[in-house]
């Protein structure tokens, strides 16, 4: 009968197939969270434990220390068509010669979940020698422009422009909260188009080189807003 349940990294690391058999009883098992306690940072493959829930899943969260996520992970992961809500932190660094596939191209998976509402995902990159590294910006684009129903967003990624921003507004005008971590600013014309395609929206994080002059710009074009963040500290 249990809708809810949390299982540990350490947990899972010490006997994933007891963790696996305990999800697939949860038949009305809706929400799961992936916690990390003790801040280990191994590789572990946590897929093969939350697809057993893979048809009454609706709300997924996993520990931000756990980011490095494979090509076959990242589609176990977009495989759960049912979601509504995803929190997960990911890596933006995949070997060469792993399927093909090149950094961040794996978050394309995002795109297959069609009923999400609720997305919060940051996004990292480091480089090393052995690695290749690639931009998640294209990409994330190109998930935004699928996803037509996410009425909540909180992202933190190195990569960006505004272009990543009018391709989430234009393609998802229930848009109600946004947090853009790590922007330093959007240009007026960018928020003109946030403005008109999400009126709805009822709260804004960003933070802003020229602070004045966005938060006149951000308070006046938004009639709904209810909270609006603007700090310069949230800025690497």
């Amino acid at each position: 009968l249990w809708t809810e349940l949390t299982l540990d990294y350490v947990n899972i690391k010490q006997n994933a197939e007891s963790c696996r058999k305990l999800v697939e009883r949860c038949k009305k098992l809706s929400s799961l969270k992936i916690s990390n306690k003790t801040c280990q940072w191994d590789k572990l493959n946590i897929m093969t434990v939350v697809t057993r829930a893979k048809e009454s899943l609706r709300c997924l969260e996993i520990n931000n220390a756990l980011k490095e996520w494979s090509p076959a992970a990242m589609a176990k992961l977009g495989s759960l068509q049912n979601l509504r809500s995803l929190t997960f932190s990911f890596s933006s660094v995949i070997a060469l010669a792993v399927n093909s596939y090149k950094g961040a191209k794996v978050l394309e998976e995002l795109a297959n979940l069609d009923q999400l509402e609720v997305l919060k995902l940051r996004i990292t990159r480091y480089y090393d020698c052995s690695m290749s590294n690639s931009n998640s910006l294209p990409v994330m684009k190109r998930v935004f422009q699928q996803l037509k129903k996410l009425k909540e967003v909180d992202i933190f990624t190195t990569d960006y422009d505004d272009s990543l921003v009018v391709a989430l507004a234009e393609n998802n005008t229930s848009l109600k909260m946004l947090r853009l971590r790590n922007y330093p600013s959007l240009s007026d014309e960018t928020v003109d188009i946030l403005a008109n395609s999400c009126p709805a929206l009822e709260g804004f994080t960003i933070s802003s080189i020229n602070f004045e002059s966005a938060i006149n710009k951000l308070s006046s074009a938004f009639p709904n807003m209810k909270c609006l963040e603007i700090d310069s500290r949230i800025s690497s």
